[in-house]
């Protein structure tokens, strides 16, 4: 999910897993998390959803895995035991902030999906 939402895009460092941070300290002792160089994810690759624009080109696959993969990480993580199950008056999950966005119901409804 992160790959598609643009967390670790323009630059941003991900953290590393414990095993892998214990491989690199012993060559970079200071190092803690790399940049992965993760392009950007828009929902539009080309041109803008606003306007009526005949070369606009979408990102289907973010279109198509995001939510997915927001849900499927979430449930893992409750499963694991590493975030407890959201509650009715607990913050909005991201998946869910993803489908109510007006650009994703744009971008479904320009990609006919």
């Amino acid at each position: 999910a992160d790959y598609f939402s643009g967390k670790y895009s323009e630059s941003a460092h991900k953290p590393y897993e414990p095993r892998l941070l214990e491989v690199v300290r012993l060559e970079y002792p200071d190092e803690r998390s790399g940049d992965r160089h993760v392009l950007r994810q828009p929902h539009s690759l080309r041109g803008r959803l606003q306007d009526n624009d005949s070369k606009l080109i979408l990102n289907y696959r973010r279109l198509d895995e995001l939510v997915f993969h927001l849900i499927e990480g979430q449930e893992e993580e409750v499963a694991k035991g590493t975030v407890k199950p959201k509650r009715a008056d607990a913050d909005v999950p991201a998946a869910v902030t993803e489908l109510c966005s007006m650009e994703y119901i744009a971008a479904k409804f320009e990609a006919g999906r």
